[in-house]
């Protein structure tokens, strides 16, 4: 009996070794593409801006325009279908990457760069507002992003430069945006460069020197409580609404450990070496590498002192927090209310009165007023009002800044959770 070939089969397999060749080729394509622009990003690799250019003609890669700016996008979440298997880095990527050079202005060509997506924005000429129309059509691609595919970005953008050879500073100062950001422990959706200089920072009204004095008052007067008021109005001072700029936001930084570790001296006069021995506040201070934790170390050391000198008031600590509870809870839907605002009414500084609050309660200050805002907004999404309509009734102030408390929090989308409302009174309908 002839055996019969499988002519069929053959073909489909080699229709599959076909499209696996096919698929390692567009890997390997988009590995040296992003091989390139980590080359034209990185410092001194190309000694002209000819040969940069003609590096990436082979990649049909065009900077035809005068000016350059970048713009970073770094992924904070990904869309369900990412988590649960069903669309790989790459997917997302392509997605990222397509918004992008779709959305911004100009010849626009991005890349994914050490997991972050990097663009480059090839101007014929700046906007007539400057940075600004850039920022908001960005803020535009983070909505669609947000809305449309579920994937939550951290945005940041350089200044405009005039040469390709510009573009390692350029990247230089997407890293010191990022960095700004990490040390003042900031949330924002998108940051430029150019927002975080003088021209655009308001001068610190404070006087460092009179706040030094009554810092060193309140020690050598065995007021550790006092002290810790003081040093937080005066970390409010330099990282308030008088933010630092972005050229000197590490010497304020290092200056607050700088002036804690000059008080130990003084600290030790009071309370004795030992117990200031046993707090071993030099090493916690110096490690510590942000202003959150460098307040954290801060709280806890003058905690401890303020423990071994018995001087806690706990009644009017109680007083006070109580009453910031309940103002919470009868205004949290006015989308002026923060902590700055709680703060306020009860005479002290923001970080003093989370501190605080937090003892009490076990709750950050700033959670507590966006779980009272999202509970709101649940309730709300029974009703037929819009995404918008939810938000500004409950206290955010946007439908975007409500999307990511919701990510934040509830580890998904408004939408979804609208959709598991409906879903539930579906299934109680029919029974």
């Amino acid at each position: 009996m002839t055996q019969m070939m499988d002519f069929g089969g053959q073909q489909t397999s080699h229709d599959a070794e076909l499209a696996e060749l096919r698929r390692r080729l567009q890997v390997a394509e988009c590995d040296q593409r992003d091989l390139y622009f980590a080359r034209l990003l990185g410092d001194g690799y190309f000694s002209t801006a000819q040969e940069a250019l003609e590096a990436g003609n082979a990649f049909n890669l065009t900077f035809p325009h005068r000016y350059f700016i970048i713009l970073s996008a770094r992924p904070e979440a990904w869309r369900e279908l990412f988590v649960s298997g069903e669309m790989d880095r790459r997917d997302s990527n392509f997605i990222l990457r397509n918004t992008l050079e779709d959305g911004l202005p100009g010849t626009v060509h991005a890349a994914d760069i050490q997991g972050k997506m990097i663009a480059i924005m090839n101007l014929e000429a700046l906007p007539e507002t400057g940075l600004q129309g850039i920022l908001q059509d960005a803020q535009r691609i983070l909505e669609v992003l947000e809305t449309e595919y579920g994937i939550t970005v951290t945005a940041a953008v350089s200044r405009a430069y005039e040469s390709i050879l510009d573009l390692p500073t350029a990247i230089e100062d997407i890293h010191r945006v990022y960095e700004y950001l990490a040390l003042l422990g900031e949330d924002r959706p998108i940051t430029s460069y150019e927002e975080l200089t003088h021209a655009h920072m308001m001068p610190s009204t404070t006087s460092y020197l009179e706040l030094e004095g009554r810092l060193l008052g309140c020690i050598r007067a065995s007021d550790f409580s006092g002290a810790d008021q003081v040093l937080h109005e005066l970390i409010q001072g330099e990282f308030g609404d008088a933010k630092p700029t972005i050229d000197t936001v590490r010497m304020r930084v290092y200056g607050v450990v700088n002036t804690l570790l000059y008080l130990m001296n003084d600290i030790r006069a009071v309370v004795g070496h030992e117990t200031v021995d046993k707090i071993d506040p030099g090493p916690r201070l110096t490690s510590a590498r942000t202003l959150e934790e460098i307040v954290t170390v801060m709280d806890d050391i003058l905690g401890q002192l303020e423990q071994h000198t018995q001087k806690k008031q706990k009644s009017s600590i109680l007083s006070w927090t109580e009453k910031a509870h309940t103002l919470v809870e009868e205004h949290f839907s006015d989308p002026n209310l923060n902590v700055a605002y709680v703060a306020d009414q009860f005479d002290l500084t923001p970080t003093y009165c989370s501190k605080v609050f937090r003892e009490q309660y076990n709750i950050r200050l700033f959670d507590f007023i966006q779980l009272k805002r999202l509970e709101m907004a649940k309730v709300l999404m029974e009703t037929s009002k819009s995404l918008k309509e939810i938000a500004q009734e409950s206290g955010f102030g946007s439908a975007l800044t409500m999307s990511r408390a919701f990510k934040r929090y509830e580890g998904t989308t408004p939408n979804h959770i609208r959709e598991r409302i409906r879903n539930a009174e579906q299934t109680e309908g029919t029974t």
